[in-house]
């Protein structure tokens, strides 16, 4: 909790003074209308993610908060204040930065494009630190050349979050359209970005091909258009005066010295202070009164220190400088023309890599598939030269590793699908979901004592991982140490108390210790939660059944087979429930 507080104590005192900046700086109607609209905005997302992800697709959240101060229903109050703080920040530092292009002060698409990528800037550092300190885990990969700790996804949904909010949110409340309807209907981006995440599987099953991992890449794209081209722009209020400039620069400070602690002082990863890199350098064009040279030089330092490859250290330079190409050359048709060209050329090399790289993995599928019926059938050399081609297309990367083991276990290779997850917990060990896919396919395989090892794993990395919790619980119930089983399900319960299946199979743990009166509260609340769930009724009808009571059993199985129609224990409950009724009716 220690650590929790450290995030979230300086950034809620952070937010308190950004208010008031905004009050004295920005007046009444930002300061009354912005933060209200951040908070509702991350509070709203983080809830029907959540209910997207988990209630509805039965999966797993993108992260795990791991010690949440407070929660806004199902949503975190760090996640919130986060964005609140980020969408500011991001803001101001942009308009500062911009006073650099007096052409380009008040531009709204100028203005939001290079706020979007301080969104970026503080997101490596932030997810940088939440790594470290283990504020919150990502459930899908994170291991990358470009972050560290934080998968590129995330990186594009920090993006895509300032290009939802900050061009309604400016043509609304500080723009001379503000007035008008037609700025508000661009908040549907934002609803049309959570409604694509009902069109995915669940996040651990098919990442790269999620509609709204897509929606991120075209945000980034369009917005990238817009600011570079200035298509559909408008001037927008920007921030009159320095007086209070110190609150800003004070609250950046405190950002850079908490995210510093929790990299070096709590996590011991001195490494990971590169992620301040791009923050720093944003600062650096922020800092207007500086010579533009320091920025400039730092941001060639940065690049270099990359081995000047593909990298975002050096982004907040390159962003500004292309900013300025647009002032200098922007008028010119060709200019455009080539911009719009080069944007949809990264979109096309992107559907192209993408492509082959999936007929490559698919490839490699196949070839470990070949080796394994040649090896079953004693044809050794065959085995060898299809094991050989396998390694070569090896992806060594974690997402096609976890995506080849899936493929693997749909098709029956349970055994070859544990080797794919073994590879990815080997390129990333602290990956929880890797720990619970083995877990699953060890279990597959009647291996119960590596499933046992692999799910301990799992909760051990992330203890709030419920599906973890559920798993282990039941490997328990099956086992015997019902003690065991109880305290992971009533985890479960604590960690997700909207989710109806540990609450079931607590009851059940609990009938086999003899407190039939808490299983039966157990499942009582499992069917208040989900009146169609079918297990929870059976079970109460089985243990009205096993007292005697058989009216109620019948009823209970009765609801049971309304929910499921071919739930076989209810209707086997039920055929033995009319039995003894005709019986009992009998001996009467």
């Amino acid at each position: 909790m220690t650590r929790t507080l450290l995030l979230f104590v300086p950034s809620t005192l952070a937010v308190a003074g950004l208010v008031w900046h905004a009050w004295r700086c920005r007046g009444r109607r930002v300061a009354l209308t912005f933060f209200p609209a951040a908070f509702l905005f991350g509070a709203i997302r983080g809830n029907v993610i959540h209910w997207i992800a988990v209630d509805a697709q039965k999966g797993v959240m993108p992260y795990l908060v791991a010690n949440p101060v407070a929660q806004v229903f199902s949503g975190s109050l760090q996640v919130v204040v986060g964005w609140m703080f980020a969408l500011y920040v991001s803001w101001w530092l942009a308009e500062r930065a911009m006073e650099r292009i007096p052409a380009l002060r008040g531009d709204l698409t100028a203005t939001v494009g290079l706020a979007c990528v301080g969104m970026a800037a503080l997101a490596y550092a932030t997810e940088a630190g939440a790594y470290a300190a283990g504020w919150w885990l990502w459930s899908i990969p994170t291991r990358n050349r470009f972050f560290a700790g934080v998968p590129a996804v995330g990186i594009a949904e920090w993006f895509a979050v300032g290009f939802e909010f900050l061009i309604p949110y400016l043509l609304t409340v500080c723009s001379p359209y503000r007035g008008r309807a037609w700025p508000h209907a661009l908040w549907g981006l934002y609803l049309l970005h959570l409604f694509l995440h009902l069109f995915g599987d669940p996040i651990s099953e098919a990442l790269p091909t999620q509609p709204f991992v897509v929606w991120h890449w075209v945000s980034l794209l369009t917005m990238g258009g817009l600011a570079l081209t200035g298509a559909g722009t408008a001037r927008v209020q920007t921030e009159e005066g320095r007086r209070f400039d110190w609150v800003m620069w004070g609250t950046v400070g405190l950002f850079g010295a908490v995210m510093a602690a929790a990299q070096v002082g709590i996590g011991g990863r001195p490494d990971l202070l590169v992620s301040l890199a791009p923050l720093g350098l944003l600062a650096l064009l922020a800092a207007s009164r500086l010579p533009l040279r320091w920025a400039l030089l730092a941001g060639a330092g940065a690049w270099a220190w990359e081995g000047f490859g593909l990298t975002f250290l050096p982004g907040p330079v390159v962003a500004f400088l292309l900013l300025e190409g647009r002032v200098r050359w922007g008028g010119m048709k060709a200019v455009r023309a080539g911009v719009c060209a080069a944007l949809v050329g990264v979109a096309a090399m992107g559907y192209v890599y993408g492509r082959a790289w999936g007929e490559r993995c698919g490839d490699y599928v196949r070839r470990l598939e070949q080796a394994d019926a040649y090896a079953r059938q004693g044809r050794g050399d065959l085995a060898a030269q299809e094991q050989a081609a396998a390694d070569t297309l090896d992806p060594a990367d974690v997402e096609s590793y976890l995506q080849a083991g899936y493929a693997l276990e749909r098709r029956g290779g349970g055994r070859l699908a544990m080797a794919q997850y073994r590879k990815a917990i080997a390129l990333e060990p602290n990956f929880f979901l890797g720990y619970y896919d083995l877990g699953i396919a060890l279990e597959a395989q009647n291996d119960r004592e590596g499933a046992e090892v692999a799910f301990r794993r799992a909760v051990e990395i992330a203890p709030r991982f419920y599906q973890g919790h559920v798993r282990l619980g039941t490997l328990y119930l099956g086992k015997g140490p019902v003690e065991q089983a109880i305290g992971h399900f009533q985890r479960a319960t604590e960690v997700e108390p909207g989710r109806p299946e540990a609450y079931n199979n607590l009851g059940v743990a609990y009938q086999r210790r003899g407190q039939g009166d808490l299983a039966m509260a157990a499942w009582q609340r499992a069917i208040e939660l989900d009146p169609d769930f079918a297990d929870a009724h059976a079970n109460i009808g089985d243990a009205h059944l096993l007292q005697g009571r058989t009216d109620e059993a019948v009823r209970a199985y009765q609801a049971a087979l309304r929910a499921e129609p071919g739930h076989a224990r209810a209707r086997q409950g039920m055929t033995l429930a009319r039995l003894r009724q005709r019986m009992e009716g009998g001996r009467r």
